[in-house]
């Protein structure tokens, strides 16, 4: 019975003491200040040269705001630093009001008028910094979700390990959010430091063994918060490998729940379940308590430090001074210099770097890494080049197990077995050729390569006398209509979908088409007609209704080649026959290729080419191939093909 017989597996790599700690880490600013790459280091960017980067990658409108933003962040935090210098000329004023005189009276209301002026700035410029930060969110996120999805669009095909339009979109919108905020938060850092900076200037003046004395303080502070994060961030991941272990466990239990049952174990196996999951919640709950207790004791000997600190140094010089303005002055950069350290440490903490990591993690799985990008140009065809010429190609998929690993510059990489090999032929307009063979002998892979999906390991494949990679998407999707198995619809109507492709179509075009493929009676039959609305990816249509359409919309393209993968999937005889028979009218001026497995296509083609592991093993007309294809004696005699041509001509 499976249980946790032995602890989670710990890392290699000791937890460093807080001295190693800080010897690595400066170590690696070093090399950064000397622009250096450290031997072992893994590349993965700080989270201010990210911010940097993604600022640089900004234009227009998005830049300009940001710009703004920042502005008004400096503003209000230079506002925040000079409270306290205001505040020494204040109360510093305060001795000479009591005496009564008149200039003295003047002195403290300009100082008190200065005063609410720095209260009534800071306010605006934070109001004004909220709002436009708002504003910024807003116009980042939409520019840049724009430009990401316009990249994913826009894409060259390629070998995508995360492919799924959902995941994809998913995953920019993650990325984008977390720019946005990352950016924000780095304003927010912007106006922090901007107050530690005033205000230690405005302490500096009145006492300059003070203000060093707190830079010190806070510098200790952050190396300290440095080290404990990195401490338990390791602690966390941990415990993350052993929840994994346990949720694996449980897992395999729930599979096997019939022998669970039939074992008379069901108690005992939901007691270990019950045990485990509990391990799991003890062990976060006592890194999470380890975490609060730590934090609360830095966080306490910090504040107890510095207040007795400003205390201790604001106490001595009025005492030797007599200045109450300078009081208030210590006392309140103090205030403003800690606070200002303490909300910088929280942001860097606990958002700035989850979202540097959430963005490098993400982004990792948007890249398709130079290795396996196709090659394209951007020469012209002309639309009478509708030959396909192959020679000798071969082709092998290549081995990603996760791309994420996987240099993004690297021009090299693992492939498995082939899949195409030494494939010579041409395919020519006049007739309609199929591409026959039983599953994973290569068919889908020969279409793919036609239309350039993928770039061959070997060998040429022309168009006209054009090598494929000699060509643009745009121009290659303008010569090649394909229709796949998995046929998809846009949420709108009937005769939008089957003018997707030519918006300019006539009435009598698209009736044309529809009764080609044999769906004019069926859009008779719907309320709206050619308007009716089916739904997302067609799923107010039946199976054959939808690989209908999806031919009426090929027709309708007119372009030059035709791909079609197994096009008649769902349709009764009468219907296949059909488009068979638009299917050769169409063959008669241009270069028409299926790929299916169906025997009556098969008998109907004019030339077949049956592909196995790989290659081209027959090739020639069905009547011919019968006495010498083994594919095709276990599918159908002499005598189907004949039956199945006679049918077709009376039909």
């Amino acid at each position: 019975m499976t249980d946790l017989n032995k602890p989670v597996s710990q890392s290699r790599n000791k937890t460093l003491s807080f001295w190693a700690f800080e010897k690595e880490r400066w170590k690696k600013i070093g090399y950064f200040i000397m622009r250096k790459k450290m031997p072992d280091e893994k590349g993965d960017i700080g989270v201010f040269p990210l911010a940097w980067k993604i600022y640089k990658r900004m234009k227009g409108e998005v830049k300009k705001t940001y710009t703004h933003v920042n502005t008004y962040d400096i503003l209000a935090g230079a506002m925040d630093g000079v409270r306290p210098y205001v505040d020494l000329l204040v109360y510093g004023a305060l001795p000479a009001l009591l005496t009564g005189s008149e200039k003295a009276k003047m002195v403290f209301l300009g100082f008190a008028l200065l005063l609410a002026v720095q209260k009534i700035l800071r306010s605006i410029f934070l109001e004004i910094s909220t709002n436009v930060g708002f504003k910024f969110r807003d116009v980042y996120f939409n520019q840049t979700s724009i430009d990401r999805y316009k990249e994913m669009l826009d894409k060259p095909r390629a070998f995508f390990v995360i492919n799924m339009p959902e995941t994809i979109s998913s995953l920019v919108h993650d990325v984008t959010r977390n720019e946005a905020q990352l950016l924000r938060n780095c304003g927010y850092i912007l106006y922090h430091f901007f107050t530690f900076l005033v205000a230690a200037a405005s302490l500096f003046m009145v006492s300059p063994v003070a203000m060093l004395t707190i830079v010190l303080i806070s510098l200790i502070r952050v190396e300290y918060d440095f080290y404990w994060s990195n401490y338990f961030r390791e602690k966390n991941n941990k415990n993350r490998m052993f929840a994994t272990k346990v949720y694996a466990i449980n897992r395999d239990v729930l599979r096997n729940s019939p022998l669970v049952q039939d074992g008379l174990t069901m108690s005992k196996e939901c007691s270990l379940i019950g045990h485990r999951l509990n391990w799991v919640t003890r062990n976060e709950i006592k890194v999470m308590f380890a975490e609060a207790k730590n934090s609360l004791a830095g966080f306490c000997v910090g504040e107890i430090m510095v207040s007795l600190l400003a205390a201790f140094l604001a106490v001595a010089d009025i005492l030797k001074t007599g200045d109450i303005g300078r009081f208030a002055l210590i006392s309140g950069a103090i205030y403003y210099m800690t606070g200002s350290i303490s909300t910088i440490r929280h942001i860097y903490l606990e958002i700035c770097v989850k979202c540097r990591n959430t963005i490098v993690d993400t982004e990792k799985q948007l890249i398709t890494p130079k290795a396996i990008i196709r090659k394209c140009g951007e020469n012209e065809l002309d639309e009478k080049n509708n030959q396909i010429t192959l020679k000798k190609v071969e082709f092998a998929y290549p081995k990603i197990k996760d791309i994420t690993k996987i240099e993004q510059n690297t021009d090299k990489i693992e492939r498995g077995e082939e899949v195409l090999r030494d494939i010579s032929l041409e395919i020519k307009k006049g007739g309609v050729t199929v591409i026959a063979g039983t599953s994973g002998q290569g068919k889908s892979t020969l279409m793919s390569i036609f239309r350039h999906y993928y770039y061959v390991t070997d060998g040429e494949i022309l168009l006209g006398k054009e090598n494929v990679q000699n060509l643009s998407d745009k121009v290659i999707n303008k010569q090649i209509a394909f229709v796949d198995q998995n046929v998809h619809f846009f949420d709108n109507t009937l005769l939008y979908n089957v003018k997707y492709f030519n918006q300019n179509a006539s009435e009598e075009e698209v009736q044309r088409v529809l009764t080609a493929v044999g769906l004019s009676k069926d859009v008779a039959r719907f309320k709206d007609g050619v308007y009716h609305r089916i739904g997302q990816d067609g799923r107010a249509l039946s199976g054959g209704q939808r690989q209908r359409l999806a031919l009426a919309r090929t027709f309708l393209t007119d372009r030059p080649i035709v791909i079609m993968d197994e096009p008649t999937t769902g349709l009764d005889q009468v219907l296949s026959f059909k488009v068979m028979k638009s299917l050769r009218q169409l063959a008669k001026m241009k270069t028409v290729i299926l790929v299916t497995h169906n025997p009556t296509e098969i008998a109907l083609a004019d030339r077949v080419l049956i592909v196995q592991k790989g290659k081209i093993v027959a090739d020639g007309e069905p009547m011919k191939l019968i006495e010498t294809s083994d594919f095709l004696k276990k599918s159908m005699t002499k005598q189907d093909i004949i039956s199945k041509q006679q049918l077709f001509a009376n039909a």
